[in-house]
């Protein structure tokens, strides 16, 4: 590990996207008596870290983001490769001061899962993001309620919205395994809407989520690619889940090598488990009507909306768009109405330009590049992150267009 980052524990970490089934996935790795979990403890950190790599390239940076700016989706804009390219070369044993704030703000996040963490925090120590993420999981460990019994072995740290930091964290953890859950974005939606109306402290901006949705899908690409990196970190998808719990708590087990996983309960079975639905509370169960329920729920123009953002990236992970295969990629009004709606109404974050015009234009060029039109690397990069990406997406629409139509393309 870099920078002296040493742990007596092996690390899990869970990634994707708000709403997209993490906090299950990490519950079902935390159901092995071996392993204690953090949950969401860490984003200030990685906010932090997410600063000092800015810091570290103002030379290739052509305009500033701020310390409390969201993460970035990467989409657009002129800076968004570079900054995803930094944080997937970061280096985690570059120094980074553990603020009385950061410190803080870690403490607050880690008493919403559990306080006695949160206490644990105050013995926090280190002085690069390597160092702090060790120590996390060194008190991770040695407060779980089950340390006592010496039984420990993992701890897994759950986050969201840091998954461009996966190379850093394999680079500074070479035991770490890491798992990429993903669901379909129009549940992620209509999860994220039911939620915001409970509590409008949850509300988000929906075409930044559905950026950040599709960027999660192209790192994912991107790390099956690597020969590094392809061995070590596991994509599910969150309605495989729900469909055949013991099958996924099985190959989490064999990737893991957490084998009492594939003894673990079940829905309906153990204390461990919490309701993954944000429109019914069912204590202690898994809700498997939550892969569909957005059906029946979700308006149809911010369904299209949502297939419209995101569908490129969809059908690689086999979700298929609503609307037929030659019209999902056309601007229609009520989508454009979704999207102003969208950024009159952004709640508590936003990743977008905060221009829809200028974005949809983006998104049109998007559509424009998966028929084949031609456009150099930043362009591509601009619009699909990756260029494996977009050979992969325009592969998976040539494949689901009906036969009389593929030669048009």
């Amino acid at each position: 590990m870099t920078d002296g980052s040493e742990t007596n524990y092996c690390p899990v970490f869970v990634f994707g996207v708000a709403r997209s089934g993490t906090n299950l996935l990490a519950r079902l790795v935390g159901a092995d008596p071996t392993v204690a979990l953090a949950l969401d403890a860490l984003l200030p950190l990685f906010k932090a870290w997410r600063n000092a790599i800015v810091a570290q390239i103002p030379d290739r940076l052509e305009t500033r983001l701020p310390a409390d700016a969201a993460f970035q989706d990467c989409y657009f804009a002129a800076d968004g490769f570079t900054l995803l390219e930094a944080t997937l070369e970061a280096d985690a044993g570059r120094q980074l001061a553990l603020t009385p704030a950061l410190a803080e703000a870690v403490r607050a996040r880690a008493a919403l899962e559990s306080p006695k963490l949160a206490e644990a925090f105050r013995n926090w120590s280190g002085n690069s993001a390597g160092n702090l993420i060790a120590d996390a999981i060194r008190l991770a460990g040695a407060s779980a309620e089950h340390a006592a019994s010496g039984r420990i072995r993992t701890v897994c740290i759950k986050e969201v919205w840091t998954a461009d930091f996966i190379p850093a964290l394999a680079r500074a953890f070479p035991q770490a395994r890491f798992l990429l859950i993903h669901r379909d974005p129009r549940a992620v939606a209509a999860s994220l809407i039911a939620l915001s109306r409970r509590d409008e402290s949850q509300a988000a901006h929906l075409v930044s989520y559905l950026r950040h949705w599709r960027k999660q899908v192209a790192l994912a690409q991107h790390f099956a690619t690597r020969s590094d990196l392809s061995h070590r970190v596991l994509s599910i998808r969150y309605e495989d889940l729900l469909a055949d719990p013991r099958g996924t708590i099985a190959d989490l087990g064999a990737f893991t090598g957490l084998l009492d996983l594939q003894s673990s309960p079940t829905a309906g079975s153990s204390a461990v488990w919490r309701s993954n639905s944000s429109f019914i509370a069912v204590s202690g169960e898994i809700d498997p009507e939550a892969a569909e329920r957005w059906r029946s729920w979700l308006d149809p123009d911010v369904v299209a909306t949502i297939d419209y953002h995101c569908a490129p990236e969809m059908r690689l992970l086999h979700y298929l768009p609503d609307r037929p295969s030659d019209s999902v990629g056309r601007l229609t009004d009520p989508i454009r109405k979704t999207v102003v709606a969208a950024g009159e109404a952004p709640g508590t974050w936003r990743s977008d330009s905060g221009d829809p015009v200028a974005d949809l234009n983006w998104e049109q060029h998007r559509w424009a590049l998966l028929s084949g039109s031609e456009a150099d690397r930043e362009t591509v990069r601009r619009c699909f992150l990756f260029e494996r990406t977009l050979k992969a997406a325009r592969k998976a629409q040539s494949d689901a267009m009906p036969l009389e139509t593929r030669s048009a393309v």
